[in-house]
């Protein structure tokens, strides 16, 4: 009976760590000293790690570039209505360049058993959001990372676009005003919501 307890335990143990999966947050950027969330360094960092994946957020910019960065602003300039070069101009706090996705997605393919959750950030315009997925889906494949990839956001219609484009792409819903059915129904893989949301 001791036998088959400590078999049960054994592999309840098991399960319970296969399912335990650690993302870094826009990278692992709180370091000593601390380097800046969403740079390159913070995803090689991330890499040497070997977490299951790493998180970064997408946005383009005015003259239709696609960046890496979390918030809308880049050192005051609003990103969807600055050019490039422009916000290219002032780097950021670790000293690096703001990232384009591709020079991002390139140290990406440097270890590919780290995954690259992608989170496209919303944009102000249906068309704006679809120009997004679409050319973040073409540098994507055209690094042939399709594999290596996973989806969020907080848009609905972002979501939904990616799975219209590529339906076997992992893509999972952040707003948390949707149940679980409700996704299933969009056809969506599940939901990443903040703790609070979820209610028991």
């Amino acid at each position: 009976m001791k036998k088959i307890i400590l078999g049960l335990l054994f592999f309840n143990t098991m399960i319970m760590n296969a399912q335990t999966q650690i993302i870094a947050h826009r990278g692992f950027w709180k370091t000593n000293p601390e380097t800046t969330e969403n740079s390159i360094t913070a995803l090689k960092n991330a890499q040497r790690l070997g977490v299951y994946g790493s998180e970064f957020d997408v946005r383009m910019t005015k003259d239709g570039f696609l960046v890496v960065n979390h918030d809308e602003h880049h050192n005051k300039m609003e990103i969807s209505e600055t050019n490039f070069e422009d916000l290219n101009s002032i780097k950021l706090e670790n000293g690096e360049n703001l990232p384009k996705l591709e020079d991002y997605l390139k140290q990406g393919l440097k270890n590919k058993k780290v995954k690259l959750i992608v989170e496209i950030k919303p944009a102000k315009t249906k068309e704006l959001e679809d120009e997004i997925v679409a050319k973040s889906l073409k540098i994507i494949k055209d690094l042939n990372l399709e594999k290596q990839c996973e989806f969020i956001s907080f848009s609905l219609n972002i979501c939904k676009e990616i799975k219209h484009r590529e339906p076997k792409f992992i893509v999972q819903y952040l707003n948390g005003e949707l149940s679980p059915q409700e996704l299933k129904n969009e056809n969506l893989d599940g939901l990443d919501y903040h703790y609070p949301v979820v209610h028991y």
